[in-house]
């Protein structure tokens, strides 16, 4: 994970009305720093922000932190001399500068001179296309990105071709390999994974299962001792954590630390499947009252089929889960699996969707706030727990 982008998403009336790009540029920006703020949103990353021609004319960017913020300029903006100018002025005030769906054209050759990034549209390009702009673009210091990347055969081709960054959905899609078995580490993580979830295990197998894994125990209890769970009481044994948390509790902590050893797996996919996990659990908690853990399983889960580059069906005939995660995590179905489409389209800004949830969309977005803080801090933890 390199970078952010913050996009305006109209919901309600307001997506019935004309756009306006400054008014929608200035609700991002506002909403961003004021309400959320930028680390909430992105952590220590970068973050990149569509702007209009007025706000670089009219330098309305200042009210954003040089230091984290690339200034995107939209595909539609004729590069006019003033447009140059300003682009100009914004690049001596210490922000970097990216094309936005950039297709190559003659007249936006002058803004490539002036670009830190260029952010070419996969979308309008077949492969040849997408290698004949890296060839054409390609100048020391000058990062390419290609944009809406949705499958793993575009995303090689894409890099193969030279482009240094990409966005899209193609990592949380699995990278499917004809293979009759999982390879040796996939197969161990599924088997842990497997007694976690069988609901006939007893206590002291659980219990055994954790401590017979020293690496595992030993990062079970520093989780448990670390300010992301904030206990009254030091934690000393495996045991201890399981009277003390509960069962289901250890089982979804567990559950995180081990699909935290995926190491050949981009770390914003982790933590997708944990802000996932987190926002499921309080949707649980704020309507039905339901098991809350079995919610945190569906979103967790929920991309466990691209963390073992296999299929959910193959993964679920192999997993003692109950038939309510078996329908959440297939066919989204129950109030599981409304819970999921919930966090998926918060995740993915789709307030369409979000409008036809149960809680009132305001609501929704309370909670999605509350899950990325939540992650942030189990990341941080994770994070500590390496040093």
């Amino acid at each position: 994970m390199r970078a952010y982008e913050l996009l305006f998403r109209a919901q309600g009336e307001s997506a019935k009305q004309q756009f306006n790009g400054d008014t929608a540029t200035a609700t991002v920006a506002i909403h961003t720093l004021l309400d959320l703020g930028l680390y909430t949103v992105a952590g220590e990353h970068p973050v990149f922000v569509n702007l209009t021609r007025g706000f670089f004319t009219d330098e309305l960017y200042t009210v954003l932190p040089a230091e984290r913020v690339v200034l995107e300029v939209l595909e539609d903006i004729v590069p006019d001399a003033d447009f140059l100018k300003a682009v100009e002025r914004a690049r001596k005030a210490g922000y970097r500068i990216a094309l936005d769906d950039y297709i190559h054209s003659e007249d936006k050759w002058p803004l490539v001179a002036l670009a830190d990034y260029v952010k070419v549209d996969a979308g309008q390009l077949d492969d040849d296309g997408l290698r004949n702009h890296a060839r054409i673009l390609a100048r020391p210091g000058l990062k390419l990105l290609a944009e809406k990347i949705e499958t793993r055969d575009r995303f090689w081709v894409a890099k193969d071709a030279g482009y240094d960054l990409f966005q899209g959905w193609f990592y949380a899609q699995p990278d499917l390999v004809k293979r009759k078995r999982l390879t040796a580490n996939r197969a161990s993580l599924l088997q842990v994974l497997a007694m976690l979830e069988d609901p006939k295990a007893e206590f002291e197998k659980l219990g055994t299962l954790i401590e017979r894994d020293l690496a595992l125990s030993h990062k079970l209890l520093r989780y448990v001792n670390s300010a992301a769970l904030s206990l009254s009481q030091r934690v000393d044994s495996v045991r201890h954590a399981c009277t003390l948390l509960g069962m289901e509790r250890v089982r979804s902590i567990t559950r995180m630390l081990l699909l935290s050893e995926v190491t050949d797996k981009p770390r914003e996919l982790m933590l997708n499947a944990l802000s996932r996990a987190r926002l499921c659990q309080l949707l649980a908690a704020n309507g039905s009252k339901q098991n809350d853990q079995k919610y945190f399983t569906v979103g967790l889960f929920s991309l466990l089929d691209v963390y073992l580059d296999t299929t959910m069906e193959a993964l679920l005939a192999e997993m003692p889960l109950s038939d309510e995660i078996k329908s959440a995590l297939l066919e989204h179905g129950g109030s599981a699996g409304s819970a999921l489409d919930a966090a998926v389209a918060c995740e993915r800004a789709d307030w369409n969707a979000i409008e036809n949830s149960a809680l009132p969309a305001s609501e929704l977005q309370r909670l999605y706030v509350s899950a990325l803080n939540w992650t942030l801090q189990v990341e941080r933890s994770l994070s500590d727990m390496k040093v």
